[in-house]
């Protein structure tokens, strides 16, 4: 697993798509052709100096497309799936900045001041749960938390 220091890397690197699959935020993140993968199932926002733009506790929220008989696991029926429709525009294919680990939080800062934060939201991982995953296809970059896997 590369280290910190690596995740420089990103930098120029755009986000191309933000999906989920039930409370699984999936980012897809480009650079010179190669797909690097971040994965969250912590508490994550996107926001600006103005708003929060995007929020992993609206997964649970109905949003306009719902049913009437809202089930939150269904991808496009939540209010965070209407907020990546709505404000995809700030944060989808903008380059990257800025990417850190501080205090186990992982943020990505975008050139348009964007800022995209995954925080861990329990003490109580184990070897079968993880706050969030950067990887390729065939390498994991960053696991939170590393535990001897």
């Amino acid at each position: 697993m590369k280290s910190c220091e690596n995740l420089k890397m990103l930098c120029g690197a755009k986000i191309k798509d933000v999906k989920r699959t039930c409370d699984l935020i999936m980012l897809t993140i480009v650079k010179d052709e190669q797909e690097i993968f971040f994965h969250a199932t912590c508490f994550l926002r996107i926001y600006n100096s103005k708003k929060l733009l995007l929020c992993s506790n609206d997964l649970y929220k109905r949003g306009n497309k719902a049913e009437e008989d809202f089930e939150w696991d269904i991808p496009g029926s939540s209010l965070f799936d209407d907020c990546v429709d709505v404000n995809g525009e700030y944060f989808l294919d903008i380059a990257i900045s800025d990417v850190k680990i501080s205090y186990d939080k992982f943020i990505i800062k975008l050139v348009n001041e964007v800022v995209i934060e995954a925080i861990p939201d329990t003490v109580a991982y184990d070897d079968y749960t993880e706050a969030y995953r950067l990887f390729t296809l065939t390498e994991d970059l960053i696991i939170f938390p590393n535990i001897d896997r």
